[in-house]
């Protein structure tokens, strides 16, 4: 696909104008609705004015761009008029109160926005999501401080929270907790993050209201709430990459019955397909991917009761790139030292093994009742379907069979009750069940990599916060069982697993001031655990994906950890800064390492990973900060710095992210016509080389044997985005544009958190373009 350049009269204007056309990215817009503090009806056309200025409604959605003060006014014949200001941005959603009641005259929830949480968090909303259309969960959270990618190869990604990813990470898809083969570093999350309205990064380790497991953090998927007595909106977004030749369509669509406002729906839905992704130098064969993704949400709701049903279906084939794989020990230290594919081959949209074929299900239905006096009660009961198939090299035709085939069954049951009584104080108590079963398909003619098993979890949470308007603390605490049952036999048929059952308790509590409105800091410390996955007991097979032969240890322990959190946040009306700082001690903390050996097989040659468990620490800050050089030109930079070590040893830990800057400059006017609005802007983004390793914790053999020319952490690099958005109105028709330029000029680099780093570079250049039709 060719973008269309923009002709100058000489080469200076040129140059100038492509620094600004390839250089932004939008300023972002965020929404705010206006209730009946009584009823809960969304009032459609009550008069907003932010700063001065009357922001008028579109299908009551009120569009505004964030500030560092928000001055606010709402008028409503037959309600209460109300002024106050907020720092950056507004609540989602805001409550005025009919003249005949005596209460407050506006309610936002949260009451403080700043102190509705005491945990450090960051929030991506629609905007962003839609001008990343087509990419997947972890490549959209990349840009936010202290996130980052543990990437296999250029098709798999997940998100890496100030270092902890995989399990220790919880991902809450609309309300339902992800269940899905998780463990696999190679395993992305099952979760098309276009279905979300807003994504809401928790650092901390607050576990008390989402279960055990979360020591990285929570990343929080919503769709929002569904239109009651609203008209009919959506959007529909096309899309095409470059790199991969990728070409997406995504489309979302919701409203409620005229005749039966009560009555709310949404439907929403994505494909994507992708070829051989590029480097700046050479092809990565076999790294093209489809995705088919659909939800839909069916909801009743009178005002102090309801009900909700939601389905989503997640499907997805992706390419491992063939180099990872080695055919014998010779092409293995081969593909070592030479550190890219000794023999590549031209564009192909074609996939072939190795090669995944994942589907996730999730059905779900969710009730709930309000009352004034015992306040709300929610109950909700979700199934969710996990179907994993593995494909590798195998004699013959048993290739077109797959060589891991898993089946995963979850059912969740989850109770809770929270309500606000006497101004200031919130009390929530909660229980949660999960059953899982885990399925092997013996029509595979392989040995399993994890055995069957089935698991049972039972928890119970209690939190309470106390909340002013300068003010607020929060404490919780939480007990959890979880019972598990394996059973397995190995490559000699000799059985194996048994029963585990763990059990323990989490805590949290946090403090929250904000003095002024230009300044606040929180405080939080918790204690989260996590029991030891399938794979780290019971391993002992080739793990596809991840071109690793890996052992587990049966013995291991629950891994539980404390962190201390602290933000501290200080903005003017030209610039803001936040700064996360963060201190963790893991006991038991379970990781696999290298074990300097090999495993032949047909298919080739594997190293041995083994898994071990030790005490570690994890120190680190993150930064944000943005100043307004004139009131169209923006600057923004955030910054990540982590280290983590192994105490018992005095190690270094492996796959931990190197220290990262990013820097941009954006360029934003607004228009009264047929153009709305117009960006450009430019991203730079330098990734260090990461001098903090151990050599036996990232190597699978002794560099002595590739003639020493194995680097084991890759150089570090810079990077450039340029970008350019506009926003067209044509009559009703809303239309966005956006071009996005990644890595700008065609860089040849290789990052460290990508487990294919030894084998191939990273990607080349990516001119992106999207459309998004609102309407």
């Amino acid at each position: 696909m060719h973008l269309p350049l923009i002709s100058m009269k000489n080469k200076l204007h040129l140059a100038a104008y492509l620094l600004l056309l390839f250089s932004a990215l939008s300023a972002q817009e965020l929404e705010v609705k206006i209730y009946d503090q009584i009823n809960f009806y969304q009032i459609l056309d009550a008069k907003l004015s932010i700063n001065g200025q009357s922001i008028a409604p579109d299908h009551g959605t009120y569009r505004y761009t964030p500030a560092s003060q928000l001055s606010i006014k709402i008028e409503k014949n037959g309600y209460e008029t109300y002024e106050d200001t907020f720092s950056q941005k507004l609540p989602e959603k805001l409550f005025i109160t009919p003249l005949a009641q005596k209460l407050a005259s506006v309610v936002a929830q949260g009451k403080n926005q700043n102190l509705e949480i005491t945990q450090a968090s960051s929030d991506i909303h629609e905007d962003k999501i839609l001008k990343n259309s087509g990419k997947d969960l972890g490549k959209i959270l990349e840009n936010v401080a202290g996130v980052s990618m543990l990437q296999t190869g250029g098709t798999i990604s997940k998100p890496i929270i100030n270092g902890l990813q995989g399990t220790r990470v919880v991902i809450m898809n609309n309300g339902s907790r992800l269940e899905s083969q998780q463990w696999g570093a190679d395993h992305a999350p099952e979760i098309d993050p276009g279905m979300a309205k807003k994504i809401t990064i928790i650092k901390g380790a607050d576990a008390v209201k989402y279960g055990a497991d979360a020591l990285g953090g929570i990343i929080l998927l919503s769709a929002g709430d569904l239109p009651y007595h609203g008209d009919l909106s959506g959007n529909l977004t096309a899309g095409y990459e470059s790199n991969g030749q990728k070409y997406s369509l995504s489309g979302k669509m919701e409203g409620s019955l005229k005749s039966y406002p009560h009555f709310a729906w949404r439907v929403q839905g994505v494909a994507k397909n992708s070829g051989d992704l590029k480097t700046a130098d050479y092809y990565l064969n076999n790294t093209g991917s489809r995705e088919y993704d659909f939800s839909a949400t069916l909801g009743l709701d009178y005002n102090t009761y309801g009900v909700e049903a939601f389905y989503s279906r997640f499907n997805t084939d992706l390419g491992i790139f063939y180099a990872a794989h080695a055919g014998n020990l010779d092409d293995f230290y081969g593909a070592y030292s030479l550190g890219k594919p000794a023999i590549t081959y031209d564009f192909n949209r074609e996939i072939e093994a190795p090669k995944q074929s994942v589907s996730h299900d999730l059905a779900k239905i969710k009730t709930y009742f309000k009352s004034d006096k015992l306040g709300q009660f929610d109950l909700q009961y979700a199934f969710q379907f996990n179907h994993r198939q593995e494909y590798s090299r195998r004699r013959g035709t048993r290739t077109r069979i797959p060589a891991v085939d898993m089946e995963l069954k979850t059912h969740t049951i989850d109770f809770g009750w929270h309500k606000e009584y006497a101004n200031y104080w919130k009390s929530a108590l909660g229980a949660n069940y999960i059953y899982q079963e885990n399925y092997n398909n013996p029509s595979t003619q392989a040995v399993p990599l994890i055995p069957n098993f089935a698991s049972e979890i039972f928890g119970i949470y209690a939190i309470q916060k106390y909340a002013q308007r300068k003010w607020s603390a929060e404490m919780g605490a939480r007990y959890d069982y979880k019972d598990m049952d394996s059973k397995g036999y190995d490559l000699y048929g000799n059985f194996y697993g048994g029963r585990r059952n763990f059990g323990n308790f989490t805590y949290s509590f946090g403090l929250a001031y904000q003095p002024t409105h230009t300044f606040y800091i929180k405080s939080n410390v918790g204690m989260a655990w996590r029991a030891p996955q399938v794979n780290e007991l019971y391993s002992n097979g080739l793990h596809h994906g991840a071109g690793n032969f890996e052992v587990g240890d049966k013995n291991l322990n629950s891994e539980r950890g404390l962190k201390w959190v602290s933000s501290v946040h200080f903005h003017t009306k030209k610039f803001s800064i936040e700064t996360d700082f963060y201190w963790q001690n893991i006991k038991n903390y379970i990781f696999n390492v290298p074990t300097q050996e090999t495993k032949t097989l047909f298919s080739g040659i594997y190293p041995i990973y083994k898994y071990q468990q030790t005490d570690a620490v994890f120190t680190g800050i993150d930064a944000d900060f943005s100043y307004k050089i004139i009131p169209q030109l923006d600057y923004r930079a955030t910054a990540a710095f982590i280290w983590a070590k192994n105490k018992t040893t005095d190690t270094y830990l492996p796959n931990i992210p190197p220290t990262n800057i990013s820097q941009e400059l954006v360029w934003h006017k607004d228009f009264d016509k047929t153009l709305k609005s117009l960006s450009f802007g430019i991203q730079h983004r330098f990734t260090a080389k990461q001098n903090r390793y151990t050599a036996a914790n990232e190597m699978p053999f002794d560099a002595y044997y590739v003639n020493k020319l194995v680097e084991i952490t890759p150089p570090a690099y810079h990077l450039f985005q340029a970008s350019a958005n506009a926003d067209f109105k044509i009559k009703n028709n809303n239309f966005q544009v956006y071009l996005v330029a990644d890595n700008l000029f065609n860089k040849l680099y290789k990052d460290y958190n990508n487990r294919f780093r030894f084998f191939a570079h990273d990607m080349g250049r990516n001119i992106q373009a999207r459309i998004v039709y609102k309407f």
